[in-house]
């Protein structure tokens, strides 16, 4: 497997013979929470370029996103609305809550491409 770090809006596919690119691993390494600040994290998940619609493995499961732009996609799990993007000085993904409680997220950090 070898990985390549996505870079401008959109993912960059190298020439790799017989391989294909078959989504991201994506780790974020800040994460900022509404009005209470910002602190390291660990938080990772997995983009599948290869489905259709392109999909995001988390923790609440496996989402199905709308790409919304080049490099952007929007996924909804039951009240949470996740925007994840990638760009040239790395990739962002923030929560925002549309339930009865008002709150954000946000998580920056980079996704690597994954070859098959």
């Amino acid at each position: 497997m070898v990985r390549t770090l996505l870079k401008g809006a959109a993912i960059v596919l190298l020439p790799m013979g017989a391989q294909a690119a078959v989504g991201a691993s994506c780790t974020f390494t800040k994460v900022c929470k509404s009005d209470r600040g910002c602190s390291d994290t660990e938080y990772s998940i997995t983009v599948d370029t290869e489905a259709d619609p392109v999909t995001i493995e988390t923790e609440y499961g496996t989402l199905e996103t709308t790409a919304v732009a080049s490099g952007a996609y929007v996924a909804k799990h039951e009240k949470l609305i996740l925007l994840l993007t990638f760009g040239e000085q790395g990739s962002l993904l923030s929560v925002h809550s549309t339930g009865s409680q008002d709150f954000f997220v946000s998580f920056s950090g980079d996704c690597e491409q994954v070859w098959n």
